[in-house]
C-alpha cells in the first residue's frame, strides 16, 4: 500500500518537444507543470501483478490527497495536513498514520520538491530519443517515455518508466519494479484540473460502528 501512495503523491511534484531538448530538460518542464497544479482530478488504475484497483484520485495544493476505490468497492485512502487514513469497508476499520511534524511538502513529496528528489536519485532517459510513440501496442495515444533508473538502492522503486502526453504535459502512465521486483503500474485517465476544488473533500470522518486503529507506520505494513 504505501507504494501506492508514495507513487501517488510524487505525481503531483512534477507542447511539443524540442528535437534537442534533453530528458532532464523535458522532466523539468514535467515538472513546472505539475507545480502549477492547484487542483487535480483523474480516474486512476492500479495493477499489481495479477491484482487490479480501481478508483477517484483528487488532489488539492499543496497537501490533500484523497483516492476512492470502486474497486475494492468503499475503500478510501485520505492524506491531511498531519495524517494519512485507510478505511477498509471489509473490516470495518479506519487505519490512522500520523505523519511527522516537518510533513508538509517537503515530507509528502508535493510540489516541485518530489520531482527534484527524483532528479537526485535517479538516472533519467528518453525511452525511445524523446520522440512520441503508442501509450502501448495498438493504441493510437502517443505519449514521450522516460526512463528512470535508481543511482542507489535506497528507493522503493528500482526502475520507473513515466509516460507523458507531451502536448498537456500530464502523466497518464507510470510503470514500476519496486526493490522486491514487484512489477506496478498506474493508469491516469480522465484528467481534470484547477476547477476550484472544495478542501471540505478531504475531511475524511468516521461512521458510527467503524474502529479507528492508529498505527506508526500502517503504510509498510500494508506491503507485508
Amino acid at each position: 500500500m504505501h507504494k501506492i501512495y508514495l507513487i501517488l503523491l510524487t505525481l503531483f511534484l512534477a507542447g511539443s518537444l524540442g528535437a534537442q531538448e534533453s530528458a532532464d530538460a523535458f522532466f523539468q518542464r514535467v515538472s513546472d507543470r505539475y507545480a502549477k497544479i492547484e487542483d487535480y482530478d483523474a480516474a486512476v488504475r492500479i495493477q499489481r501483478g495479477e491484482r487490479i484497483e480501481f478508483g477517484r484520485l483528487r488532489y488539492k495544493s499543496p497537501n490533500l490527497l484523497r483516492l476512492d476505490y470502486t474497486a475494492p468497492s468503499g475503500q478510501i485512502l485520505v492524506v491531511s495536513e498531519n495524517k494519512v487514513e485507510l478505511y477498509l469497508p471489509r473490516s470495518g476499520v479506519v487505519m490512522e498514520q500520523v505523519l511527522p511534524a516537518q510533513s508538509d511538502a517537503e515530507v509528502m513529496g508535493l510540489s516541485g520538491n518530489g520531482l527534484r528528489l527524483l532528479r537526485e536519485n535517479y538516472f533519467i532517459s528518453f525511452s525511445n530519443n524523446g520522440q512520441p510513440e503508442p501509450l502501448e501496442s495498438g493504441s493510437a495515444e502517443r505519449v514521450v517515455k522516460l526512463s528512470l533508473k535508481w543511482r542507489v538502492n535506497a528507493e522503493g522503486f528500482r526502475s520507473l518508466e513515466i509516460s507523458v502526453n507531451p502536448e498537456t504535459l500530464l502523466i497518464r502512465r507510470i510503470t514500476g519494479i519496486t526493490s522486491l521486483f514487484e512489477n506496478i503500474r498506474y493508469d491516469f485517465t480522465n484528467i481534470t484540473i484547477n476547477r476550484g476544488m472544495n478542501s471540505s473533500i478531504f475531511v475524511f470522518t468516521p461512521e458510527e460502528g467503524q474502529s479507528v486503529v492508529r498505527y506508526p507506520n500502517f503504510l509498510n505494513l500494508q506491503d507485508n
